[in-house]
């Protein structure tokens, strides 16, 4: 637990990021909806040092902040927000993610064809996005939209609600979890799959495969 993230109820995040599975590199921003426990003056979210943080914007204005060694990120706010208030703010970043210590965020290739995945597993998700990782308090609701070049497949977490082709050979996806959700279990791989969309079970409820094309073959169905 990071005391530092105690005052307040992280209750919704929204990522809006380009990613390229060809490129080892990050670029985008995090939307926070978080409810205050006791007046804050600033506020912290777990977020390494290793990826340049460019703004923060709150009510449409810029908010001072610092990245910290602690692997933190801590942000001002120029008065005050009163206990028990509902707020949000939005953080803007680019750059390589740090995998030192172990791939959360992992570029490589499959068969020749890039590919880019995450496994945040237990405390990496704030090696890649700003988040509030301590276990006793769970996102109720996250949004994950991507952008990439068009030729490749988003897999996340949660609906699909929709996929917008984009000018410049680009493909908006958007991935939408409406059920209390853990930072690490937030996750992403992007690549050259072959979608099959199925049901399952007597409510036929839907789910999507993300298959390697060269594996295809001996890919089979079981109910």
């Amino acid at each position: 637990v990071n005391p530092n993230t105690l005052n307040y109820d992280l209750q919704y995040q929204r990522m809006d990021l380009d990613l390229d599975p060809a490129v080892n590199f990050i670029s985008g921003s995090v939307t926070s909806h978080f409810l205050s426990k006791e007046i804050m003056p600033t506020i912290y979210f777990d977020f390494t040092d290793k990826i340049p943080v460019s703004a923060v914007t709150y009510h449409g204005s810029a908010l001072t902040f610092e990245q910290l060694p602690t692997k933190e990120l801590k942000i001002n706010f120029p008065t005050s927000i009163p206990n028990n208030t509902l707020d949000s703010l939005t953080i803007h970043y680019a750059g390589v993610p740090d995998n030192v210590d172990r791939t959360y965020f992992y570029v490589n290739t499959h068969n020749g064809a890039p590919v880019m995945s995450t496994l945040s597993e237990p405390y990496g998700a704030q090696t890649w996005f700003p988040t509030k990782q301590s276990m006793n308090d769970k996102i109720d609701r996250f949004d994950i939209k991507i952008t990439t070049p068009d030729q490749y497949q988003v897999a996340a977490n949660g609906l699909l609600k929709s996929e917008i082709l984009q000018p410049g050979n680009k493909r908006l996806t958007f991935w939408r979890t409406q059920y209390p959700i853990a930072a690490y279990l937030v996750a992403l791989s992007i690549g050259n799959f072959t979608k099959l969309n199925d049901t399952i079970g007597s409510t036929a409820f839907p789910y999507i495969n993300y298959i390697y094309p060269d594996t295809l073959a001996n890919f089979t169905i079981v109910d």
